[in-house]
């Protein structure tokens, strides 16, 4: 572990015994036949919420919940990026971008070894595979982009097509000849 610094008036912080009362974390001892058990996370709000790809993105989950946002605007960029994932209208983005996280194994030890020069083979892979994932996810967020600009242009259109609809139906009909 390591200590992570932030602007105290960027977050609120939690003490261990509130965070038990309001059941954010909650570790439960499992044993197992081998006689060696281990702690897992039990019924929780972290639990409730974990639907991480990977171990970095539960990490982030983790800080996220031990240090709550306290600034309106944060919480809403947060929140909008959040239900992004959530969406129908991206329901496809969202599955290739789950498949593109899911190859981006533990980045930041790789990257710990490789500056202390302790990096191995399997490191550099782990880097390697991690850049390629990463620009996946940049393909793939950039065309979700250009497809919401895309309808978002659509939508700035409407107003003039709905009223060349209107006008359309209003003009008096042309009586026919017989």
């Amino acid at each position: 572990s390591r200590i992570i610094q932030r602007p105290a008036e960027d977050t609120m912080l939690i003490d261990s015994q509130s965070q038990r009362a309001l059941q954010i974390f909650s570790v439960d001892f499992h044993p197992s036949s081998h006689g060696v058990g281990r702690n897992k996370e039990g019924f929780s709000l972290y639990s409730l919420l974990n639907r991480a790809t990977t171990r970095i993105g539960s990490l982030l989950l983790r800080r996220w919940l031990q240090a709550p946002l306290v600034d309106t605007s944060a919480v809403e960029n947060r929140q909008a990026t959040v239900s992004f994932f959530l969406h129908d209208r991206h329901a496809e983005a969202v599955p290739a971008l789950r498949r593109a996280l899911h190859n981006i194994n533990d980045v930041p030890r790789a990257i710990q070894r490789v500056s202390t020069a302790s990096a191995l083979l399997p490191d550099w892979i782990v880097l390697h595979q991690g850049c390629l994932a990463m620009e996946q996810c940049k393909d793939i967020i950039a065309h979700e982009v250009s497809r919401i600009d895309t309808m978002r242009d659509t939508a700035h259109s409407l107003p003039v097509l709905l009223e060349q609809v209107h006008a359309a139906l209003s003009c008096p009909s042309v009586p026919t000849t017989r």
